[in-house]
């Protein structure tokens, strides 16, 4: 049975938020992050591409979550930075996650920008303290605006 939508962003946070005890310095070592997840035992391609025989591929929409935000955090970061007019380091790591994670998709994905900060939302409900919600919120409000009235795009935002 195929996974929600939900459960895949929950299982991109966990592995993003896993990388904060034990970083990820290659798409390997990041890729054995995302399959070591329960949740994401199964959902993998044969190897193929110059991957050794016998390795798994992540795929589908959790890992395409991880992977964008693995590769564009920086550029994640100072959009987050810019609209909450504050440094990352002022802003919880279970928090910076999320944010992450609704901004990669907001600007990358042709979902409705509402259930994404609705999910981030959530997300920030299941994983995060009583505030996180509010904060989150009010952050991907700025940044869903940008989206909309700049017409912002990941490849847009500055490396």
């Amino acid at each position: 049975m195929a996974q929600s939508r939900h459960s895949q962003r929950q299982t991109a946070f966990q592995t993003l938020y896993s990388l904060y005890f034990s970083p990820a310095y290659t798409l390997a070592e990041l890729q054995d992050r995302f399959l070591s997840q329960p949740s994401e035992k199964a959902p993998a391609q044969p190897a193929g591409d110059g991957q050794e025989e016998g390795q798994r591929m992540p795929s589908g929409f959790a890992w395409d979550l991880v992977r964008g935000v693995w590769e564009n955090s920086a550029r994640l970061d100072a959009l987050i930075m810019d609209v909450a007019n504050r440094g990352m380091e002022r802003i919880g790591r279970i928090e910076q996650v999320v944010l992450r994670l609704a901004s990669y998709e907001m600007l990358t994905s042709r979902a409705e920008l509402k259930i994404t900060l609705s999910e981030a939302v959530i997300l920030a409900n299941e994983f995060g303290d009583t505030r996180s919600r509010q904060f989150i919120n009010g952050i991907l409000n700025g940044i869903s605006r940008k989206v909309q009235q700049d017409n912002l795009t990941l490849d847009a935002l500055k490396r």
